[in-house]
This record gives C-alpha cells, sequence and structure tokens, in this order.
C-alpha cells in the first residue's frame, strides 16, 4: 500500500467549504420561488453546492484559519 499526499492546505479548503456552503445553503433557503415547498429539495441543495462551488475561489483568501484541534 503506498501512502497518500494529501494537500498542506486542505484543512483550510474543507474548513472554507462549509462556511461558504452552510452561508449560501441558508441563503437559497430564503429566496422567492426556492424556498417555497414546490422545488425540489435536491434541486435546491444542487443550486447552492453549485454557487459555492463558484464563489469559493474568491472566497478562500478572505476566510479565517480552520481552528486548532483541541484535546
Amino acid at each position: 500500500m503506498t501512502d497518500l499526499a494529501l494537500p498542506p492546505d486542505l484543512d483550510h479548503g474543507a474548513f472554507g467549504l462549509m462556511l461558504v456552503l452552510a452561508r449560501t445553503g441558508g441563503a437559497m433557503m430564503l429566496l422567492p420561488g426556492l424556498g417555497e415547498s414546490a422545488p425540489p429539495s435536491m434541486l435546491r441543495a444542487g443550486l447552492a453546492v453549485c454557487v459555492t462551488l463558484l464563489l469559493l475561489p474568491g472566497l478562500l483568501p478572505a476566510l479565517p484559519p480552520p481552528p486548532e484541534a483541541g484535546s
């Protein structure tokens, strides 16, 4: 079995993805038309993920660093 080399900034990217996804997902649920019960929830979730992936490269430098792991 070989060792898998992970990028050193993976934790910052994953932390940023969760921050932006939480904010974008909340905004998608409040949008008129999309926040109603008529659109399927998978459509709203997919749209939130797509918008997050589009916004993340521009927002990643401005996001705070991930918290240190506590013991």
